[in-house]
């Protein structure tokens, strides 16, 4: 294992934590890794790197290495629409069509809140970019190509204001509303108004993936011969993701979040702000930023994925704990290991509990296949002698009655029914966010006479390029525009899911009598295609 261990010390830790003296990242033996800084108070208390920024030089990660830092780079964006509305350059209530007249009539009631709070239902395009055949890490991508996708669309995932869905649309938006608003480009008005006073002097947006980075690493992904590739973005698009840094940089912005200074509280205050529904429901997310407890503890966090680039970063504002934690290895999932590193300088969680703590497991009658009614997604649920999960998700007791709840007391479900007594629905709740109906629906296993009229040439004015349906063997399989196949596996009528990349695919009639095709996945649903006449 290549592995720095540049400081420990025990200041300022809690007293039943000893002063660390071992690794604290996952071993990295002649592959890629990490760099981990972590802050108490602004002081040092464990800084650590391993594994290698570059496989081919053999340069070893270090404390001043370049990353890109994916999702975490929102909140930046967010910090950027804050001071432009401390400055009066924009409302967050503007609507989104007075900075991007480009989207039809379809965005008009979104808001720039609604961007930044993950409320405006916009689809994300990166899910839209995959229907083209092309990832999302392909060349030919940059925030122009996102605003013209976005303005293609014709249907929202939801109504505006009445759900949190996570959309990577969102922040590439918002990315343009603070170019617009400030007259500059990314790059110059994140230097001016944050990078340069904070002293943030290796932090950059990445909108020319081509542009030589002075100490930047490579990020790499297992292959399953047990070898490592290249798993780089190179695309220019920035907001969502997008921008470089390194531990220490982030740092640095890490101590204006916990302690503003008076110029900087105004803007802190408002990033920090939890989003809110329409209907008043608070959310544990401010402006790109989460909100909810990590380890029992008060934290804003957010955890970053792109290419094989992985980053969490965390500031526990009543423990005095900042966390940057940055990888260059597609095989770690910092939203697992940042928590996890966070929990060894945190004291013991407390007991959550709740006057509907689940004591049985839930009737057996529960057990079976629904339909998401959102987005047409099979739901499988799956009872044991502990509990009900759906999708392999947190466990579901009995409370009584038609109801349901997780120990934590955070999700909650409740039984709708018929006269008779069948079930008619669940309705998950999750604190934070707008219910989730699914019903019950009856498996598939079709003939080949009923998957015969599905095959052929699937188009739509959404996306650039067409999809095809092609029967080999007894089953369907999917080719998207770049070729590439996908088995079709049949859930209930009409219905099939992808495994591979977790499409649902939703055969139907259109008014025209012609099929048509509707495909979703978790953040852009139901992107509508008809059937060509000719294949």
């Amino acid at each position: 294992m290549l592995a720095t261990l540049l400081l420990v010390a025990a200041t300022q830790q809690p007293a039943q934590q000893q002063p660390l003296t071992r690794s604290i990242l996952p071993v990295s033996s002649n592959g890629p890794g990490c760099a981990l800084d972590v802050r108490r108070a602004g002081a040092v208390i464990a800084a650590e790197a391993n594994g290698y920024a570059n496989l081919e030089s053999g340069a070893p990660n270090n404390s001043d290495t370049v990353f890109e830092i994916g999702s975490v780079s929102k909140q930046f964006i967010g910090a950027g629409i804050a001071i432009l509305k401390e400055r009066r350059r924009l409302n967050l209530n503007d609507p989104i069509s007075k900075w991007l007249p480009e989207l039809p009539s379809l965005y008009r009631n979104i808001t720039i809140s609604m961007l930044v709070h993950h409320t405006s239902g916009i689809r994300s395009w990166n899910n839209i970019a995959e229907l083209t055949g092309r990832s999302e890490d392909s060349t030919g991508y940059d925030n122009d190509w996102v605003l013209r996708s976005m303005a293609r669309q014709r249907q929202l995932n939801n109504a505006p204001g009445a759900e949190y869905l996570y959309s990577n649309s969102n922040f590439v938006l918002a990315a343009i509303i603070v170019e617009r608003a400030s007259g500059q480009q990314l790059n110059d008005f994140y230097r001016d108004a944050l990078f340069e006073p904070l002293g943030m002097s290796q932090t950059r947006w990445r909108t020319d993936f081509r542009e030589v980075v002075a100490g930047r690493a490579q990020a790499y992904l297992p292959t399953e011969t047990g070898k490592w590739q290249l798993d780089m973005p190179l695309n220019g698009v920035a907001g969502a993701g997008g921008l470089l840094s390194t531990v220490g940089d982030l740092q640095r912005w890490s101590a204006v979040i916990a302690n503003p200074s008076p110029k900087d509280r105004e803007w802190v205050t408002a990033l920090l702000r939890p989003g809110a529904l329409s209907d008043g429901t608070t959310l544990p997310y401010g402006m790109g930023i989460e909100t909810a407890p990590v380890a029992g503890a008060k934290v804003y966090s957010h955890a970053g994925s792109t290419g094989s680039y992985r980053a969490w970063l965390g500031v526990f504002p009543d423990e005095q704990l900042s966390i940057a934690l940055l990888c260059n290895s597609g095989a770690l999932n910092t939203e697992d290991l940042g928590p996890e590193i966070a929990a060894r300088f945190l004291p013991a969680p407390s007991a959550v509990g709740n006057t509907s703590t689940p004591t049985e497991p839930p009737p057996s009658e529960l057990d079976g296949l629904y339909r998401n009614t959102a987005n047409d997604a099979v739901v499988r649920a799956v009872r044991d002698a502990t509990g009900l999960r759906f999708n392999g998700g947190p466990r579901f007791g009995w409370v009584g009655g038609d109801q349901l709840a997780t120990a934590d007391g955070r999700r909650f479900a409740t039984i709708s029914r018929t006269r008779s007594g069948r079930i008619k629905a669940l309705t998950i709740t999750r604190i934070g966010n707008a219910p989730t109906v699914i019903e019950p629906v009856t498996a598939w296993s079709p003939r080949l006479a009923e998957l015969s009229p599905l095959a052929g040439r699937y188009s739509s004015v959404e996306i650039d390029g067409d999809q095809r349906i092609e029967i080999v063997g007894t089953g369907l399989v999917w080719r998207d525009p770049s070729g590439a196949s996908h088995r079709l596996v049949p859930t209930y009528p009409s219905t099939f899911e992808a495994p591979d990349v977790s499409w649902t695919l939703r055969f139907r009639k259109g008014s025209t009598g012609r099929n048509e095709l509707d495909m979703s996945i978790t953040r852009a649903r139901r992107i509508s295609f008809q059937r060509m006449a000719s294949n």
